[in-house]
């Protein structure tokens, strides 16, 4: 899964999360979603039958940078959701790889970035470039 770090921005990661939600409602698409102390996650797949989800993950990194890792994955059920990326070191989620005939799942990835770009401008290589 790809990293980014952003600067953080309370009132623009609420937003990007309500975009997100917002955004699989529309498209149809089915949504998922969980938070906890460390920070949040979602699933975004074209239906209920699908087995790959693009998958968002933001960190709480410091005071002032969000890190945001996004990637398509085989589904994974809510009830486990969060404990599959938090915490970070003891979990391991590989991202999948996308066929040309899965293209939808590129769409949502695309779109996803898309998205957090509005929201939170540019990413950041580190987490020190965004502090």
């Amino acid at each position: 899964m790809k990293r980014y770090y952003y600067k953080k921005d309370e009132t623009e990661l609420a937003r990007l999360k309500s975009d997100l939600s917002y955004y699989a409602k529309v498209m149809g698409f089915n949504f998922v979603s969980d938070e906890n102390s460390d920070g949040w996650a979602c699933e975004i797949r074209k239906d209920k039958e699908a087995h790959k989800a693009v998958v968002v993950v933001i960190r709480n990194s410091s005071s002032r940078s969000v890190t945001i890792e996004m990637g398509v994955i085989n589904w994974i059920d809510k009830a486990v959701l969060l404990n599959s990326f938090f915490p970070e070191l003891l979990s391991h989620v590989e991202e999948v790889p996308v066929t040309l005939f899965e293209s939808k799942e590129k769409d949502i990835r695309h779109d996803v970035k898309v998205l957090t770009k509005v929201r939170l401008g540019s990413y950041f290589n580190t987490r020190q470039e965004a502090e």
